[in-house]
């Protein structure tokens, strides 16, 4: 009985030795530190987490950048739209001159119907060529002035989280947020700087 006590005891101390063995050992390995690769988020995991955000239709009513953007536009629509009218009012011009040139005239020739229909055909083919090409170009220019306006206002806002350290700096476009703290609105701020440095920049 007592021989079977001491085996069991020697068996329970060298199986703790093992254990014991593992442990230290495991632990030694455990503080060989690892790589890591800094990155730009780790380096900014101290800060804290900040958002703030602006109205975008408040940029659009209160800034001259935009403004002068919108006129531009609006000036280039107007031209287009007058060259149109000019277009349609000579097609119409034209077809009002055969009406009344060949009205009540049974004898007109095959050769004059023919002239008149293919000038017709031209103006209208015309017209419509027209309006496809100054539709592309207006397009073309309004993707143009959107870029260049959020391009502006992207680099405005780089500038000013420089000195505020947010986080995100949001663009509140209507129906975006359904709750915002006012407390971090920054429209006015935005609003002033942008005006300030579209002021400069064109002294």
């Amino acid at each position: 009985m007592n021989k079977g006590l001491l085996a069991l005891n020697v068996v329970l101390l060298a199986a703790v030795a093992v254990l014991f063995y593992l442990h230290f050992n495991s632990a030694k390995g455990g503080n060989i530190p690892k790589k890591t690769t800094a990155n730009r988020d780790s380096l900014m995991a101290e800060k804290p987490f900040r958002v703030a955000y602006f109205e975008m239709d408040s940029i659009q009513e209160n800034t001259q950048l935009v403004k002068d953007a919108m006129a531009e536009m609006s000036k280039k629509e107007n031209a287009i739209n007058a060259e149109l009218n000019r277009l349609g009012k000579n097609y119409q011009d034209r077809v009002l001159f055969y009406q009344n040139k060949y009205q009540g005239k049974p004898d007109i020739t095959q050769q004059e119907a023919e002239a008149a229909q293919k000038e017709i055909q031209g103006l209208e083919q015309n017209m419509t060529n027209r309006k496809n090409s100054l539709g592309q170009e207006y397009d073309e220019f309004v993707i143009q002035k959107k870029m260049a306006l959020k391009k502006a206002i992207e680099e405005f806002v780089k500038e000013y989280n420089e000195q505020h350290n947010f986080t995100y700096i949001l663009s509140d476009d209507p129906g975006l947020f359904y709750f915002r703290d006012t407390n971090y609105n920054v429209t006015a701020d935005i609003i002033k700087g942008l005006n300030d440095k579209y002021k400069s920049s064109k002294k």
